[in-house]
């Protein structure tokens, strides 16, 4: 018991003697001095040294105990001021904040007093997380380096504001604050305001977004929209111009607008009567009725009126007579299906109606034929001088009874010449005219006639194509055919002597060529040389050190035209040799290459005068 007592004496000594200490001040360790919740005074220095000698002699025999070493008050980190000693954890005995004095910890067994070598620092000089929290200044004296500090602030509807900023910064010289807009709720949240008050002594100088207004030193911010656990930032520099605390104040805004309104919408109905317009006795028919909404309302109340003519027997309709309602941009068919009784010309009619929408009226003219033959005809719709041409022409009876007696006469224009046909037909030298006749054609079947045509001339040719026979009126088609003509060049160069040494000559022989239906006038190739080559001379042709120009005045279709010239090789190395063609009447450029390599050889030349002596 007196041991225990001892070690409490001792305990006490030592905080009240480490407290008064001048060499360890409540500065050094804690940082500012309005920061400390408690000051304990000692009375008499004197009693504070001879509390250490005490201390030293009781705490000897603990050295293997364990100890917490500070050889220098600047040691000392943030985060070991901030923390909740163990002993004030397990034993808080804190006096009141009116009281002078804190009472120590009394040592036990499991928690013996430490030994220290350095300055000496009681328990109690740390201050629990807590007050620290409160704090609004930065503990500049413990820090090696400026760190970061976070604020969030909470914000309604969900978001919330965190204000990152630097624990120091000198004056004029810029400092970072970060301001972030953390909406926590599921839902996206719209326009939202951002203000953000500076003291003051503290100059903006520029931010991510810009601020929208600014009423003094309230900064407005605007963020249209957060969405839903996502957040935004505030970026902002500041500049502070005196030595004085930077208060960054934020509130966070969210504005609702809501506008409702009723669409006024108006329906509008349109009417189209669709079908053959022909058919034949006792053939079916089906017509097709459509009804289109082209408004923005809903057309209700559709009521659809049909009138056939007394030739045609309703058999099958589909849909209607009464829609209930249309929605707009949709439409509703509806199928007549009917057969002819007699031949000739009627008119089919339709009305619709609905509610709000003006009536609509439709017909349609209707002619009905006994039987009916369908003449098709298909050719080449431009075609060349001197090509062929293929062309075909169908006559398919769609009626129902046979046709007889059908004739088909073709006019040949005199800008084509009919080489071959598929059937043998009368032949009218003067009128240019073939035809072919059939004595029956049965119903549901077809007959097809072909021939092939060589264009003679340029020009629109015109085939013109008559049906006719004894039940059905008489059909003309027209077949038509623009002919036209071309001049189609190609041209090419050739190095024909193959690799030379400088200064020998290279030949080259060019081709043109008209693979075209027209003939090409004022035909010209301008042979360009690289600076390595020089051409020889040649009084045939226009030409100089470096070009050569041929002129044809015509080449005929298909006919070929060659020219040929020589150059001289000034440099060794790989050249290349163009060729450029153009006709009279065309923009177009026709452009053809070729290369000849010219080498030297590190040798004597033998001269071209010697006679070669053949070796025995």
């Amino acid at each position: 018991m007196r041991f225990y007592f001892s070690l409490l004496t001792t305990a006490m000594i030592v905080s009240t003697a480490l407290l008064s200490s001048p060499a360890v001040g409540q500065n050094e360790f804690i940082g500012q001095a309005q920061s400390v919740n408690r000051v304990i005074k000692l009375r008499s220095s004197e009693l504070a040294q001879q509390a250490a000698q005490k201390v030293e002699s009781e705490t000897s025999r603990l050295e293997n105990s364990a100890r917490k070493t500070f050889t220098n008050p600047a040691q000392i980190k943030y985060e070991d001021i901030k923390s909740v000693p163990p002993a004030l954890q397990k034993n808080p005995r804190v006096a009141d904040q009116k009281s002078e004095f804190v009472s120590p910890v009394a040592p036990t067994r499991n928690n013996p007093p430490t030994t220290r070598t350095g300055p000496r620092v009681s328990n109690a000089w740390k201050t629990p997380q807590k007050a620290l929290s409160k704090r609004t200044g930065p503990l500049t004296t413990t820090l090696a380096s400026p760190t970061k500090d976070s604020t969030t602030v909470k914000g309604s509807n969900s978001v919330q504001t965190e204000i990152q900023l630097p624990k120091y910064v000198n004056v004029n010289q810029p400092a970072q604050v970060n301001i972030t807009l953390n909406n926590e709720g599921n839902t996206a949240v719209q326009n939202v305001t951002l203000l953000a008050t500076l003291p003051a002594h503290v100059k903006l100088t520029s931010s991510s977004p810009s601020p929208i207004s600014n009423d003094g030193q309230v900064y407005k911010f605007s963020v249209p929209q957060i969405g839903s656990l996502s957040t935004r930032q505030v970026s902002m520099t500041l500049v502070p111009t005196k030595k004085a605390a930077i208060d960054v104040a934020t509130v966070v805004r969210i504005e609702s607008k809501s506008r409702s309104s009723i669409a006024v919408r108006q329906p509008d109905i349109t009417l189209s009567l669709s079908g053959p317009r022909q058919t034949n006795i006792g053939q079916k028919v089906t017509h097709e009725l459509l009804v289109t909404n082209i408004g923005d309302g809903v057309a209700t109340d559709v009521r659809l009126d049909t009138v056939l003519p007394s030739q045609l027997k309703l058999i099958n309709q589909s849909g209607g007579p009464y829609i209930r309602s249309i929605e707009p941009g949709k439409s509703q068919r509806i199928t007549l299906e009917s057969m002819a009784q007699a031949s000739g010309e009627m008119q089919l009619k339709a009305t619709a109606e609905a509610v709000g929408c003006d009536p609509k009226k439709t017909d349609l003219l209707f002619n009905v034929y006994q039987p009916e033959l369908r003449v098709t005809a298909s050719g080449p719709k431009l075609n060349f001088v001197e090509r062929d041409g293929i062309y075909t022409v169908n006559i398919e009876n769609t009626g129902v009874v046979d046709v007889t007696d059908t004739r088909i006469s073709l006019r040949v224009p005199q800008g084509m010449k009919v080489n071959t046909i598929s059937r043998q037909a009368s032949v009218d030298s003067d009128e240019g005219m073939l035809t072919w006749k059939f004595d029956r054609i049965a119903s549901k079947s077809s007959e097809q006639i072909q021939l092939k045509a060589t264009a003679l001339k340029e020009g629109v040719q015109n085939c013109s194509i008559l049906v006719s026979s004894n039940e059905t009126r008489d059909k003309e088609i027209s077949l038509v055919t623009k002919v036209i003509t071309r001049a189609d060049l190609s041209v090419q160069i050739a190095n024909v002597t193959g690799p030379v040494q400088v200064g020998a000559k290279a030949e080259f022989m060019v081709t043109v060529e008209n693979k075209g239906s027209r003939r090409a006038s004022d035909v010209s190739v301008e042979i360009a040389l690289p600076e390595s080559m020089m051409a020889v001379k040649n009084d045939d042709v226009v030409q100089n050190d470096s070009s050569i120009l041929f002129e044809e005045p015509l080449v005929a279709p298909g006919q070929k035209v060659t020219f040929k010239f020589a150059a001289v090789g000034v440099a060794n190395g790989e050249h290349v040799v163009r060729s450029v063609l153009q006709a009279d009447g065309s923009q177009r450029k026709v452009i053809a290459e070729d290369t000849v390599y010219v080498y030297e050889v590190d040798q004597a030349r033998v001269s071209e005068s010697i006679s070669p002596v053949i070796p025995r």
